[in-house]
């Protein structure tokens, strides 16, 4: 089994930043500044590292505000985090991007936001097909009206050994592929995410 890479999702302006799409519709954005300046601070080890973007069109989603649009100032990439390919996705899973970057199913760990929307459906999605995947809990946020639902998410995926804890952990797996061997096969079982 080759070694897992840490994936980085949705780390863009209109997420985090206060000219953002979150900041302009009232959105707490301390979660996830929180979780970034952890993720900035312990992600610059890390030997494999994948970015995901999103795209998204003018009235993609009812249910959401417009955000990531093509060539706005909120779908740029944060600038501490800028180690890895960017790959590009334009809906909430990334698994399309995976798919296309990677010639088979490879071990991954996610990192990003939102943890209700975009962690939880390219974790669904990578489950579905097989793919060895882990979630780092502390490099996972939602705007802190979604803390609810990010905390029900991580506790589901706590109960099916689909999270990992600490980043030294994920540096530990990218250097040895008997140690992601046995964290894999611990998993416990898909369930309902």
């Amino acid at each position: 089994m080759s070694l897992p890479y840490l994936v980085l999702i949705d780390l863009q302006k209109d997420f985090y930043h206060q000219r953002g799409t979150y900041a302009r519709h009232g959105r707490p954005l301390a979660p996830i500044q929180t979780m970034l300046k952890e993720l900035i601070e312990t992600s610059t080890g890390c030997q494999r590292v994948v970015r995901i973007r999103s795209s998204y069109l003018p009235g993609q989603f009812d249910d959401m505000p417009e955000l990531c649009l093509g060539g706005s100032f909120g779908e740029q990439w944060h600038p501490d985090l800028d180690n890895g390919p960017l790959l590009c996705k334009h809906n909430h899973s990334g698994f399309a991007a995976l798919k296309s970057y990677f010639e088979r199913p490879t071990p991954i760990v996610l990192s990003g936001v939102c943890t209700h929307r975009c962690i939880k459906a390219t974790l669904k999605d990578l489950l579905d097909n097989n793919w060895p995947v882990k979630v780092y809990a502390p490099g996972v946020a939602s705007c802190g009206k979604r803390q609810r639902e990010h905390q029900s998410c991580l506790k589901k995926w706590r109960e099916q050994n689909l999270v990992v804890n600490n980043l030294e952990m994920v540096r530990e797996l990218q250097t040895d592929p008997q140690k992601m061997n046995s964290i894999i096969s611990q998993r416990s079982c898909k369930g309902s995410l």
